[in-house]
């Protein structure tokens, strides 16, 4: 994995666990551009949620396994909101 992906991937996943953290306790991030957001920044988001799933549940799975999570949420989601559009 290139060095930039590394380092965009946990840029991704320091501002994703910032949630849980308090204000005084935030990790600083790198900024991204909106110009900069592409396939590149997508696929290292979807590594970073990942990572994240992988840290909070502990399971360890690959990124096969969790996008077939995402889709069981996905469908989950839209049959518990048959009357709803997102």
């Amino acid at each position: 994995m290139k060095k930039d992906m590394e380092n965009l991937i946990a840029n991704i996943y320091t501002n994703m666990n910032n949630v849980f953290k308090e204000d005084d306790d935030i990790t600083p991030v790198m900024p991204l551009k909106v110009e900069d957001v592409n396939e590149e920044f997508f696929t290292a988001e979807l590594m970073a949620m990942m990572l994240q799933f992988q840290n909070l549940t502990g399971q360890d799975v690959d990124i096969i396994d969790f996008t077939h999570i995402l889709n069981k949420l996905a469908i989950q989601y839209m049959l518990d909101n048959r009357a709803e559009t997102v």
